[in-house]
């Protein structure tokens, strides 16, 4: 099982913004099969560390990891929109964390990409 988290920094990150993202990214339930679950939360805290969303989804495998990074309505419909509205830039790169977990005998493995 992996569990493919993202950590977003929002441009701006009003609560209609929030929600706006949330729903983009929760719209590939149902649409990218390699996905067993997505799941997204906003930041409440409101503090300067917070993060703004994360996204949260679940998959079977590394090729399904694959798969979904390939996905035509993630990369078409959702990718490229959240890039463009939603990420904040700094120092020419997107600010965002992602990790993949792979869950092996009850515990939790952490890589960074």
């Amino acid at each position: 099982m992996i569990k493919h988290i993202v950590c977003f920094k929002l441009k701006n990150n009003s609560e209609e913004c929030k929600q706006k993202a949330k729903a983009l990214l929760l719209s590939m339930k149902g649409k990218v099969q390699s996905a067993i679950n997505i799941e997204v939360g906003t930041d409440f805290l409101l503090s300067r560390k917070s993060y703004d969303v994360i996204l949260i989804v679940t998959l079977t495998s590394r090729e399904s990891l694959s798969d979904y990074q390939n996905d035509e309505y993630h990369c078409r419909a959702v990718k490229p929109y959240i890039h463009e509205k939603f990420f904040r830039l700094g120092n020419r790169r997107l600010r965002n964390i992602i990790f993949n977990a792979a869950e092996i005998f009850g515990g939790v493995i952490f890589g960074f990409l």
